[in-house]
């Protein structure tokens, strides 16, 4: 299921209301009085935005033969035309700021596709004795196409940034942050294409043909097919630069996250198969921001943002319930099959800044 948003919302809004309604003060040694800064030291920025990718759903396994690890399964899950509307609430004092976001994605009857690619030639016969048809994990057997749809997502945040330079209007700041994103999809209606059994030539009934060749069949499907809900957990560190000439701002800012957490939910609803997967993936998951803002007064102004993010394969272990009996616990698969997920997308956002 969906992470609940709301108790995550009211946790991380009492966090961050002790630094906005928390005045900054200065000494003056010359009065000895404790005086309030009167700069603006509090902004909320209302956003809407868009957002163009696709989230992967995979399942490795280990070759009979070698005992290679290659991919059995992957599920490719359209994020197109994804719109989004939230705010973002930033404390600024001295050099220092914190800032607090939520995002909601609204209910989109059509978000693009579902893609579900199998390489089960080398799967199912496993150890069987006796078996002399050729193997192959590159052979693909199964193929099929769903419409998607988005039931609901959001995504909720936390950032500390701190300067380290400025001069001239340039400077340079690092941030750490921390993002919770969940998203859930249905794929529904379509078409699938399956290779046919060589059941009458061999001793095993479950060595495929490819899906692309004369010996398969095609079937059209209809109604909801499989719920896929990815909950990610994004830990970030970065720099950003801004170039602020006049009244305009230029900013840019890279991040990488050393560890991410994925915690997904898969339901074949024709297959009465319900699993649950715990995830990580180190480094090599990055998010870029390039944006421009507009400043018409001190206290307001106009932006721009164009971000993209690009997670590793995260990858885990899985737990299965195959019978939806509701008080049978989920099952650990095992250590031959190992869950992955990764997530990437570009988004656009326009927001006003309103300071106080």
């Amino acid at each position: 299921m969906l992470i609940d948003r709301k108790k995550i919302l009211a946790a991380l809004l009492c966090f961050s209301a002790s630094f906005i309604f928390c005045e900054k003060i200065t000494f003056n040694p010359k009065t000895i009085l404790i005086e309030p800064e009167k700069k603006f030291n509090f902004s909320i920025e209302p956003l809407v935005g868009i957002r163009y990718g696709t989230i992967g759903e995979y399942v490795f396994f280990k070759t009979c033969a070698t005992q290679k690890e290659y991919i059995l399964s992957y599920l490719e899950w359209d994020t197109k035309g994804l719109i989004f509307s939230g705010a973002k609430l930033t404390r600024h004092w001295g050099n220092k700021s914190l800032s607090f976001f939520y995002k909601y994605y609204f209910p989109r009857s059509d978000c693009g596709n579902m893609q579900d690619n199998d390489w089960a030639q080398d799967y199912f016969y496993g150890n069987e004795e006796n078996f002399t048809g050729p193997t192959s994990s590159e052979v693909q057997t199964h193929f099929s196409r769903h419409s998607n749809r988005l039931n609901e997502g959001y995504s909720i945040g936390t950032q500390f940034s701190f300067q380290l330079y400025r001069n001239n209007g340039f400077s340079i700041n690092n941030l750490i942050a921390l993002d919770l994103e969940s998203i859930s999809m249905t794929a529904f209606d379509g078409y699938l294409i399956y290779g046919n059994h060589y059941s009458a030539e061999f001793s095993v009934d479950k060595y495929y043909y490819p899906y692309q060749s004369e010996n398969s069949y095609r079937q059209t499907c209809r109604g909801d097919g499989i719920q896929y809900i990815q909950n990610y957990i994004f830990s970030w560190l970065g720099f950003n630069l801004e170039y602020s000439p006049h009244k305009s701002t230029i900013g840019f800012s890279a991040s990488f996250a050393p560890v991410s957490f994925a915690y997904a939910y898969d339901n074949h609803f024709f297959r009465k198969r319900k699993t649950k997967s715990f995830m990580l993936g180190y480094l090599k998951t990055y998010k870029l921001d390039l944006y421009y803002k507009y400043n018409f007064t001190e206290r307001f102004a106009l932006k721009a943002d164009c971000s993209l993010l690009k997670s590793v394969i995260a990858r885990g272990i899985r737990y299965s319930n195959d019978d939806y009996d509701v008080n049978k616990l989920y099952q650990h698969v095992g250590n031959t099959d190992m869950d992955g997920a990764d997530t990437k997308y570009v988004e656009y956002t326009v927001s006003a800044i309103i300071r106080f």
